[in-house]
């Protein structure tokens, strides 16, 4: 039996309407009736009653009796994955962004998997967008990601925040505190990283997707791709500050402010609220100490 269905179902019966428990889910309307009419299924019986034109609904006798035995399965759930993180060495699962790790948080990570040398870390780089996925499957324990996280069971900490900026060898003429407008800017000198998902739609507004230079995965890669004087790229501005710094001297690279304003980019946390209580005494432990780090402190 899926337990995420039962899960779904329990905040069903709390609230006894479909849509208010979609809402409290953090997820569609259509996938959780979906996911009630698999359990249905599965258990072969109406669990609850819906009548044309009212939006609340009812517990069927049989859907009464499921809530109580629904949340005593969770709870030994629960406590079989408690007894197995007890049962071993508890290594610590991170996931990071190269763009986040590369740029702004590898001293950090550095000094951490000294401080936890005793649990032991495993470091890996993904992609911003499949982490919140990765954290809720519990593939990972701690993922950082650029995008929206949409379910309900992961818990998120807010990093840090920063702008995208334009990084470009052509050398523009500005007057002071005046940003380069998208419409100035040529789609097919453009070297395309995608960050996040709210990025992508403000990109895709001013730029049609396909006229592009090249797409690239790697941050330091799009800088190595601006081959033409009107080649550009756009790059959060950690990112930019870091790779301009590294290239003074070889490279004439120039960064600029971005008009209209582009959606900041937004680094975020991600835990899962169901993990074991040891892993979730070292997560918050590391993310505590991680923004300790950001805020300048000595961690």
């Amino acid at each position: 039996m899926d337990t995420d269905n039962l899960k779904i179902y329990l905040e069903i019966a709390r609230l006894k309407n479909i849509s208010a428990a979609a809402k409290s889910l953090n997820m569609t309307q259509s996938t959780v009736s979906r996911r009630l009419q698999m359990l249905e299924e599965e258990m072969d019986t109406r669990l609850v009653i819906r009548n044309r034109g009212v939006e609340n609904i009812a517990l069927t006798p049989a859907g009464e009796q499921l809530v109580p035995l629904s949340a005593q399965l969770l709870r030994m759930e629960k406590d079989m994955l408690q007894l197995g993180q007890h049962s071993k060495k508890n290594r610590l699962r991170i996931s990071v962004p190269d763009s986040i790790m590369s740029y702004k948080l590898k001293p950090f990570f550095r000094r951490l998997v000294e401080e936890f040398r005793d649990s032991g870390i495993t470091l890996m780089m993904s992609d911003s967008i499949p982490i919140s996925e990765m954290v809720r499957d519990r593939q990972i324990d701690i993922g950082i990601t650029n995008n929206i996280v949409p379910f309900a069971e992961l818990k998120k900490h807010e990093l840090f925040r920063e702008s995208y900026v334009l990084v470009t060898h052509e050398k523009k003429e500005r007057r002071e505190g005046e940003k380069v407008h998208m419409k100035m800017l040529d789609p097919a000198h453009e070297v395309y990283h995608i960050f996040s998902q709210d990025f992508n739609r403000w990109h895709n507004y001013w730029i049609h997707p396909g006229n592009e230079k090249a797409r690239v995965n790697l941050a330091h890669v799009a800088i190595d791709f601006l081959t033409d004087e009107k080649d550009w790229t756009i790059l959060p501005e950690s990112v930019a500050q870091t790779l301009i710094e590294e290239r003074r001297g070889n490279d004439d690279l120039h960064m600029y402010a971005l008009a209209p304003d582009v959606p900041e980019r937004v680094a975020i946390a991600v835990t899962n609220r169901n993990a074991g209580q040891e892993t979730a005494r070292l997560t918050d432990e590391v993310i505590r100490l991680l923004k300790l780090w950001l805020a300048g402190e000595d961690v």
